[in-house]
């Protein structure tokens, strides 16, 4: 217990003293409800947001309105009640929708290696809304707007994986001789190019960070520090590379999740044209036998989330990484063997999304580890919220954009692109 210092008060949030004239005033208490925290965290799903609201302004500390302005996002975002439904064009095998110059762009691929992109129509108009293929900005303007789609190239063989990031963007295929499509689609739209390889094979996901890229391959990860130059480093892992990051903060490292279980963190100073990696969490899913399938870094670069093939979805302190011992686990999350099912990050706000192999997609506070939880099954209807819904299938792929306004979760499942603007409560669902 701390001890009481003549004109000072300890704040049990920031564990330090203060003046006894900065003490907030609080809220006198009657023994009924003085319940402990526990019993108060049992209590918040049953909040309104006036009450969160309340909360907030009276809060007793900067850490505690942190806590509860994030306890009432969690709430807002499993309550959401909106969906837009847009209809593809065919079996999708991957999606990407990405923000350029303002503006949203969408392509997908399919299982016979054709690339789409959006053909948007507005209201009782027969022409074209836009000849690049953006999508509408905001929610309101997807929903009013009629979206179809157009083939644009073909691959040759499965469209693999889809990434975006600035003007660029990159799509991948599947087979003994992949091929790697790259586009820059504000400065040169009409323009595009092919990469081929002869040491690579299967290409299973990509990852773009400006003008770099980072493929996952078979047996191997494959480094292209400049696409106008096209010099490439192999990394090898002796295993296929089914996830990839680059760490954005450095600029310098590359992470490479692998089907035998290894994480292997590559640095990019090195400058040989083949190097191997560091094994940064000690064979953990080596040692368990579990594919590492997505792997995303936090804001902060050194908080690490890994999802396993046999279900696990864990986050590591990157500092004490050896150890192999996660910091958090995300408990709930459902999978047995399935490598293609939805991942992402919205680091801004600290929740993480997955979707599992029983078709469903469940959320999580990365502050917490806590599951976000829907409303009563009483007030859904049918795939209206993301955490409640049931779907055809599992899904396949997930994405997040987000503007000023809103924050948007992208579901690729059987032949339906799902759009819900988290937060958004359809009319009449409290």
């Amino acid at each position: 217990m701390p001890r009481d210092l003549p004109g000072l008060y300890f704040d049990k949030e920031k564990n330090r003293y203060f003046p006894l004239s900065s003490k907030p005033k609080e809220r006198l208490k009657s023994p009924s409800n003085a319940a402990d925290e526990d019993e108060a965290r049992s209590r918040k799903r049953k909040r309104g947001p006036w009450a969160v609201n309340s909360e907030l302004r009276s809060g007793p500390s900067y850490a505690r309105r942190q806590r509860l302005a994030h306890e009432f996002l969690s709430e807002q975002v499993a309550s959401t009640s909106r969906v837009h439904p847009i209809f593809l064009p065919g079996n999708i095998s991957s999606f990407c929708v990405g923000r350029i110059e303002d503006r949203l762009r969408c392509v997908i691929g399919d299982n016979n290696g054709w690339l789409y992109q959006v053909f948007s129509l507005g209201k009782g108009h027969a022409d074209p809304w836009d000849e690049l293929g953006y999508l509408p900005e905001t929610f309101e303007e997807i929903r009013d707007r009629r979206i179809t789609w157009r083939w644009d190239i073909n691959l040759s063989s499965e469209i693999s994986s889809i990434h975006l990031d600035g003007s660029r963007s990159v799509a991948t295929s599947f087979g003994p001789t992949p091929k790697v499509l790259v586009q820059d689609l504000v400065t040169n739209p009409d323009r595009s190019f092919v990469l081929n390889f002869g040491k690579v094979a299967d290409i299973w996901t990509s990852y773009l960070d400006g003008r770099s890229l980072v493929l996952g391959a078979r047996k191997k990860a494959v480094y292209i520090p400049d696409l106008e130059i096209t010099r490439t480093i192999y990394l090898d892992n002796n295993s296929d590379v089914f996830a990839v990051y680059k760490d954005k903060l450095t600029q310098d490292l590359i992470y490479a999740g692998a089907r035998n279980g290894s994480l292997n963190r590559f640095d990019t100073r090195m400058h040989n044209q083949s190097q191997h990696g560091q094994d940064i969490l000690n064979g953990r899913y080596a040692e368990k036998r579990s594919s590492v399938t997505h792997i995303g870094l936090v804001k902060n670069e050194w908080q690490l989330v890994v999802n396993g093939i046999n279900g696990d979805l864990e986050m590591f302190d990157l500092r004490f990484s050896g150890k192999g011992t996660p910091v958090m686990s995300f408990l709930g999350h459902i999978n047995t063997y399935t490598r293609e099912l939805g991942f992402a990050i919205d680091a801004d706000n600290d929740l993480l999304y997955a979707a599992g192999q029983d078709a469903r997609i469940r959320g999580w506070s990365m502050r917490t580890g806590e599951l976000l939880h829907p409303p009563s099954p009483e007030s859904l209807v049918g795939i209206t919220n993301p955490f409640g819904a049931v779907f055809e299938r599992p899904v396949r792929t997930l994405q997040l954009t987000q503007s000023d306004e809103e924050v948007i979760l992208w579901a690729n499942t059987s032949q339906q692109l799902c759009v819900y603007p988290l937060g958004h409560r359809a009319r009449g669902i409290s």
